[in-house]
């Protein structure tokens, strides 16, 4: 049951992809305007589900059935993934190959995190609150690093672009792993490469 929940939830995160389609198809600055306007639209009913149960109610019930609990009563990944996003393409937007590696982390090494995770859970561990798989960790590292070398990166960046992405889905830090990973990995990817 948990799984198959995981599984919805992960098959939607991925629809991140579709701001990685946008940026390859119509370029940085392109994709800044429409995705800063759709990002004040995802902010607008955010604050408004919060402000309002009735609101919350109807914005989350298509999500119900993969929603984390949390997401009832503070932001939901879809603002954490559109802000992390839209502002990895607003100061690395110009290497095109950090942007598409830094998204595919994203989009597939979290995935992989979640779903290994809580297939193959061998030994969990706590890291202030945060429970986390080592299978889940290692799979993120796993899919970063086949998408690095897939997209040819320098062993520098290939090493440490998922090693950045790995550590940032795994610690629990402020806000959410979907606004860091993107954000952080292109922040060591642009350094190594």
């Amino acid at each position: 049951m948990l799984l198959s929940r995981e599984i919805r939830r992960k098959a939607f995160h991925g629809l991140s992809l579709l701001y990685l389609w946008f940026y390859l198809r119509q370029g940085r600055e392109a994709f800044l305007l429409p995705m800063g306007i759709w990002l004040l639209i995802v902010i607008f009913f955010e604050l408004g589900r919060l402000w309002s149960p009735k609101l919350n109610r109807w914005v989350m019930a298509p999500f119900e059935s993969f929603r984390r609990r949390e997401e009832k009563t503070k932001p939901s990944a879809i603002l954490y993934t559109a802000l992390g996003c839209w502002l990895t393409v607003l100061f690395f937007g110009q290497g095109r190959e950090v942007i598409l590696a830094s998204f595919l982390f994203l989009a597939l090494g979290d995935a992989a995190a979640a779903l290994i995770g809580q297939v193959w859970n061998w030994g969990s561990f706590t890291i202030r609150g945060c429970k986390k798989s080592l299978s889940g960790s290692l799979a993120c590292f796993v899919v970063c690093f086949f998408v690095a070398w897939f997209l040819g990166l320098p062993p520098k960046a290939l090493w440490g672009g998922s090693l950045a992405a790995t550590i940032l889905e795994l610690l629990p830090l402020p806000l959410n792993d979907n606004f860091w990973m993107p954000l952080g990995s292109a922040l060591v990817l642009s350094a190594l490469i």
